[in-house]
């Protein structure tokens, strides 16, 4: 009977170990600080492959993102939306959401299927949309602002 018990409790501690990446913070960072890196860049991007090798090497498990948004924003804009109006968020892990009151230029980087690492390539779209964030208080070394943002819903 302990056997059939350990099986499933294995399976779900692999999968819980695979999924791990798409939330964890790297060491050395704050939630506002990976978030700034993952998804915060001010300038357009000509192409999402060497935007997207900062982040891949900071993933904990190594591997490819599968998709990314860049906000072409500045960091205080982005930040400044945590003190607009709090609405639900997408996902569920957060509630403290906020939406943008205007559009921004955004590029999506989405992973070319058959890429692997250390060689992981992207395709990019541009847009110009609104945005939500998932806002919490501020971390040693974060702005000093009443909240930040740490999650792109």
């Amino acid at each position: 009977m302990a056997g059939n018990v350990r099986f499933p409790l294995l399976l779900l501690l692999g999968l819980f170990a695979m999924l791990s990446p798409l939330w964890a913070v790297p060491p050395g960072f704050t939630p506002f600080r990976w978030f700034a890196v993952q998804h915060v860049h001010p300038n357009p991007l000509t192409s999402c492959n060497g935007a997207m090798r900062g982040i891949n090497q900071n993933l904990p498990h190594g591997g490819c993102k599968p998709t990314n948004t860049f906000l072409h924003d500045s960091s205080q804009n982005v930040i400044h939306v945590c003190t607009l109006a709090n609405i639900p968020c997408k996902n569920r892990r957060y509630n403290n959401c906020h939406q943008s009151a205007s559009p921004v230029n955004m590029t999506v980087c989405r992973l070319i299927r058959g890429s692997t690492p250390p060689n992981c390539r992207y395709t990019n779209r541009n847009s110009f949309a609104g945005f939500t964030v998932a806002c919490n208080s501020p971390q040693a070394g974060d702005p000093l602002d009443p909240l930040v943002p740490v999650h792109l819903d």
